[in-house]
């Protein structure tokens, strides 16, 4: 199994994303951890997207292996959504003056700039965009030159177009973990720095220079570290093999130390 793994980890790794129960079940039957783990956090990241698939067959190590995803589960929501949980954190994150108080903008006003900018774009980033309403079934208005046949068939496609609208539209589940990757592993993508001279340059008042530009790219790079900072357990990027195949979940489970009977390394 682990020649295997090196042989074909670029392809093996893209093919666990779109069946991580499949090699759910492969790694806890060839007891390669590093599958499993692998799989297991692409599990716990889309549950219940895989329960099906897990409890529709009998396999050995089916219950155990099951309750171990629940377990993951429900550690990172809490991670998430604790008391003093991730969400808590980036909710509250600040920018602090040398002396540790939080920046004002009377006394540090790039600081005070870049957390208000920062807050504006993740409370955006969270934002769901509404679903249509669901369309009915029902007789169109009798028009000249179509069939009856033909204006139900329409009717019918555009009850489909909708549906396909809402299907494509994230859940607020699915918009929080991919906001929160987002963060946590390509800082890089959002804010841009055309953003951020955007934003400066429509300031009321504003004093834009490439001076004060370049300082409130700095302070906007602090936040971004700080909100990473926070983020990173649930993003271990030196440890995900499948990192740069992009989800709209997060992918933070991880085994301890001989959980599930896997020895370390295998």
């Amino acid at each position: 199994m682990q020649n295997y793994l090196i042989l074909y980890q670029a392809d093996l790794w893209e093919h666990l994303v779109k069946y991580p129960s499949s090699y759910l079940k492969l790694g806890w039957k060839s007891r390669s951890k590093v599958l499993f783990e692998e799989a297991l956090a692409h599990v716990v990241g889309r549950w219940p997207r895989d329960e099906g698939l897990l409890r529709g067959s009998e396999w050995k190590g089916k219950e155990e292996v099951i309750d171990l995803v629940l377990d993951k589960v429900e550690d990172i929501n809490f991670m998430i959504f604790g008391e003093d949980g991730i969400t808590d954190k980036l909710t509250s994150l600040m920018l602090r003056n040398k002396r540790g108080e939080p920046v004002t903008m009377r006394d540090n006003p790039w600081e005070k700039t870049a957390e208000n900018m920062w807050h504006a774009w993740f409370r955006q980033a969270l934002d769901v965009p509404i679903p249509p309403p669901k369309l009915a079934p029902r007789a169109s208005r009798p028009s000249s030159g179509r069939t009856e046949r033909e204006r139900e068939r329409e009717r019918q496609l555009e009850v489909q177009r909708q549906e396909e609208k809402r299907a494509a539209m994230p859940t607020k589940r699915q918009q929080l973990h991919r906001t929160l990757r987002l963060i946590g592993m390509f800082p890089e993508r959002y804010l841009l720095d055309e953003k951020v001279k955007q934003e400066l340059k429509d300031m009321p008042g504003s004093c834009y220079s490439r001076e004060t530009y370049k300082l409130l790219l700095k302070r906007m790079d602090d936040m971004k570290l700080k909100a990473k900072r926070i983020i990173s357990p649930l993003v271990d990027e030196q440890h995900l093999k499948s990192r740069d195949v992009m989800v709209d979940y997060l992918v933070g489970a991880r085994l301890e130390e001989g959980e599930a009977g896997f020895e370390d390394g295998r």
